[in-house]
């Protein structure tokens, strides 16, 4: 792996001649995207250069690929480099099979600490005050991005803006998901589909959403939010998606009353319209939570398809099934009261 990067970034950076790849470390986190992080050394007309970079190789099985794939992660990292969302640097999209057996992108490698929300997560309130301000300015900061202007429209893939209904889309999205690859009748999903068609909202504004924004993906160093990662799930959607998945019960941690262990729901909502100017409609929200859990049960389900027909080998996947897939079945009943 180490000599293709070599070869590969040698093509790829600006006058590099005699590139080296060193200290390559697969991450054990994620159970879609292989990721890895690595320094590279190499010389140009300036002098010797290194640089930590980080990897992401899409998943070797394509039904886990999101609705944004590698391709269009890097274009937006690229267009949010003139924004004041942190992002990582990106360095390279190969869009070709044949290096590493799968399209890859590198970024540059951001210094600092994850927030983990599985557990315990921030124990110190003191810190988890800090982290809950920075958290939702930089919220604000994503869905107040001019995604127009940024030239994410391609994220809309050909859909009129005018008259998209995001909330149709991602029914149909997960609904396509449940009809397809489940490996069992899934009534209480299907039930909730039923529900979430009859309850959609009308998106008062479409924003960049980035999808899976809560703790575990970022990047914290010197009190602030350095980089924001994994977007492959992101949108351009309604803004009460984006609040509705963090507030998932899944990503609460210990504590259940905290939504993505920051925050008590009030004061998530306030410091929300208190950054973005934008007002929270908690209905709207509902409705979004209840398809964020379906979201979530369809990942797994792609995840366990993947399983079952021997595409991903990954045996977390059956620990989650009883740890998280029946949990969010049954916080499905107890939000709908079945």
């Amino acid at each position: 792996m180490q000599e293709k990067l070599a070869t590969y970034l040698a093509r790829v950076l600006p006058g590099a001649r005699d590139v080296s790849v060193r200290n390559f470390r697969r991450l054990t986190e994620g159970f879609s995207y292989e990721t890895a992080m690595f320094t590279v050394r190499w010389c140009n007309g300036t002098g010797a250069q290194e640089r930590d970079l980080v990897l992401r190789i899409e998943p070797q099985d394509p039904i886990a690929v999101g609705p944004c794939p590698l391709a269009s992660q890097f274009k937006i990292l690229s267009a949010l480099q003139v924004t004041d969302v942190p992002v990582p640097a990106p360095v390279a999209f190969e869009p070709s099979p044949s290096i590493l057996g799968r399209p890859f992108m590198i970024v540059g490698r951001v210094q600092g600490d994850v927030p983990i929300s599985w557990g315990a997560g921030v124990e110190d309130q003191e810190q988890r005050r800090r982290i809950a301000d920075r958290f939702m300015e930089v919220y604000a900061r994503i869905h107040r991005v001019d995604w127009r202007k940024a030239g994410l429209g391609f994220m809309l893939d050909g859909a009129d803006p005018d008259t998209l209904d995001p909330a149709q889309r991602e029914i149909e999205r997960w609904e396509r998901v449940v009809n397809e690859l489940s490996i069992r009748p899934e009534p209480i999903l299907r039930e909730a589909l039923l529900w979430c068609k009859k309850n959609k909202p009308t998106a008062r504004k479409l924003a960049l959403c980035h999808g899976d924004y809560r703790l575990s993906n970022f990047i914290w160093a010197d009190d602030q939010i350095k980089a924001l990662l994994d977007w492959e799930i992101s949108t351009i959607n309604d803004p009460m998606c984006d609040l509705a998945w963090t507030a998932l019960r899944c990503w609460r941690g210990a504590d259940p009353n905290l939504i993505t262990g920051l925050f008590p729901r009030e004061e998530y909502y306030a410091l929300y319209e208190k950054y973005s100017g934008i007002r929270v409609n908690p209905k709207h929200v509902f409705f979004w939570e209840v398809l964020g859990n379906i979201h979530m049960a369809c990942i797994l389900i792609q995840g366990m398809h993947g399983l079952d027909r021997g595409k991903v080998r990954d045996l977390r996947l059956m620990a989650l099934e009883q740890n998280l897939f029946r949990p969010i079945l049954k916080e499905l009943t107890e939000l709908l009261r079945f």
